[in-house]
């Protein structure tokens, strides 16, 4: 009996209107952000006076980090299927024995 309950109640809340909050937007709505070259933020960081310390070990991984995905971008560009495959789907099924 109690979780005939529970499942009540439930479902009850999931028929709930939720009100909307203000000052909030839809996702689609939102713009994209602003993509800042990693140059100009890592002269930001220089000119603040030491208050943000950039390592070179954190620059180096994120350099790391671009060049791999890079690499990843590059080989899924190349073809999925091959030119010897792709020549032998070219001449087709032969139907003749279905006949």
């Amino acid at each position: 009996m109690r979780l005939n309950g529970l499942i009540l109640l439930v479902c009850l809340a999931g028929c709930a209107d939720i009100p909307e909050l203000p000052g909030t937007m839809v996702a689609g709505d939102a713009p994209y952000p602003a993509l800042i070259p990693i140059d100009g933020l890592l002269a930001m960081a220089a000119a603040s006076g030491g208050a943000v310390q950039v390592a070179a070990v954190a620059t180096s991984n994120v350099i790391g980090r671009v060049n791999g995905l890079t690499m990843r971008a590059n080989a899924l560009r190349r073809p999925v299927v091959d030119a010897a495959t792709r020549a032998r789907m070219r001449e087709g099924v032969d139907t003749s024995a279905l006949q």
